[in-house]
């Protein structure tokens, strides 16, 4: 083998995100410390750097290493390649946020492991198929979004105008329900003729989208609780029709950081006594699953139930987290409902609906028994695609949404079709936790 002085690595690729894992944040990372496998670590230059912007990373890193194939000369490696196996994990204990992926080019593969900590510290791992690994390490700071994608005002939570509020518990028997709302606009143009993917929560009128669901679920979840309803910048019904995972979560991580920003600033203002149930539908059902992720131990204790309602839940989120807890029955508590209602398994949404947990809840079974619905609908849950096959119900006054929502699947009824079952079981669960507690 031998020894090679490599000075140069450099890239540009394209992200491909599991549906179900954290986005990453958009940042520029200086490198100034490399750790070789068999030479000595060493300070490098300021120079150096990984810069992920969007759906693209732009690399130039040192490399000092034995390498059983030379491909490049002396001078370097330079290619740009796309992306491949990208994988992100939300590593809670040491805050930070892990990113795998994978780069070919010619014969080699180039695998990457970075580690980005909230504290602005950034480590790298390289492992090229034709050599030796190599770490790096330096600082990292979030990238501002540029000019071409429109973003609206960030939400303030500490003014008033950013909630929908409804207090129903006037003897203390209640809990406190955090709400997150579906997804309500489509792609606008804004003042100047740009394009916007997000709703605006200072426009008065997509607040007033927002505000229709919010109060309609508050006259079932709000019955003798406290419910709190934040408003944000939830992606727009475009972006969820580009079917494209990506895009979605990329631009879902601006969303689900307002979602945790109010439901910090909800904790830290509650009487933290009091038994909590989080819930969300649709892009709120995802925001749910990442509020699962976020919370502490010590508020997770306080948590009655966690409904996702009409989204998913994957093995990556299963493992992500020990808060998401597989409901079993209509009584146990600390635990994640999940269902998906569907005409036929035909009709699933991958993107929205392929589960690894759902349970009734009209019998909350998690097995294949018959519910009856309003007299008349058969609610019927599919142990093998944890999805509620629905008989008898035509659901003719949901229209279909940009011809991918409600096309046999039955998604907009979820909130709705089950709202009586949804009142007692939130009920049913406080006072249990109340019992235990």
């Amino acid at each position: 083998m031998r020894l090679l002085f490599l000075i140069l690595f450099s890239f540009l690729g394209i992200c491909s995100i599991d549906a179900q894992q954290p986005a990453h944040p958009d940042f520029n990372a200086s490198i100034d410390y490399m750790q070789p496998m068999k030479y000595p670590s060493r300070n490098v230059t300021s120079d150096f750097y990984l810069n992920v912007k969007g759906d693209s990373a732009d690399i130039y890193l040192p490399y000092i290493g034995e390498v059983q194939v030379t491909l490049f000369g002396n001078d370097g490696i330079h290619f740009k390649e796309p992306l491949k196996e990208v994988k992100t994990l939300r590593n809670k204990k040491d805050n930070a946020t892990i990113m795998d992926f994978q780069l070919s080019h010619d014969i080699v593969d180039y695998r990457f492991s970075a580690t980005i900590y909230d504290n602005s510290k950034f480590d790298l791992f390289m492992q090229p198929s034709n050599g030796q690994n190599c770490r790096y390490s330096g600082d990292w700071e979030e990238v501002a979004p540029t000019h071409s994608e429109v973003i609206p005002k960030a939400p303030d939570y500490k003014d008033d105008t950013m909630w929908y509020v409804s207090k129903n518990d006037t003897d203390g028997s209640g809990a406190d329900v955090f709400y997150v709302v579906s997804t309500w606009e489509f792609d606008w143009t804004t003042a100047d003729g740009q394009k916007c993917h997000y709703a605006d929560v200072w426009n008065k009128k997509h607040r007033d989208h927002m505000a229709i669901e919010q109060k309609k679920v508050a006259e079932y979840m709000a019955d003798g609780n406290n419910f709190y309803a934040p408003y944000y910048r939830h992606i727009t019904l475009d972006t969820w029709a580009t079917l494209n995972e990506d895009t979605i979560h990329r631009r879902a991580n601006l969303s689900m950081g307002d979602v945790k920003k109010a439901f910090d600033y909800f904790i830290a203002h509650r009487d933290n006594s009091r038994p909590l149930v989080i819930a969300g539908f649709s892009q709120g059902g995802l925001a749910v699953v990442e509020l699962l992720k976020h919370m502490s131990d010590e508020t997770y204790k306080h948590l009655a139930a966690a409904y996702v309602l009409g989204y998913k839940v994957t093995v990556q989120d299963t493992t992500a987290t020990k808060h998401i807890i597989a409901a079993k029955d209509s009584a146990d508590v600390g635990v994640t409902i999940c269902y998906n209602s569907v005409k036929d398994v035909k009709y699933i949404q991958p993107i929205i609906s392929s589960s690894v947990m759902c349970i009734n809840p009209v019998n909350w079974r998690t097995d294949a028994t018959p519910a009856t619905l309003k007299d008349t609908i058969t609610v019927t849950m599919s142990p093998e695609h944890n999805v509620l096959v629905l008989k008898n119900y035509s659901a003719s006054e949901y229209k279909p949404i940009l011809g991918i929502l409600n096309v046999g699947d039955i998604h907009s009824c979820e909130p709705w079709l089950y709202s009586d079952c949804l009142r007692k079981n939130i009920k049913l669960r406080v006072r249990k936790w109340k019992i235990e507690h």
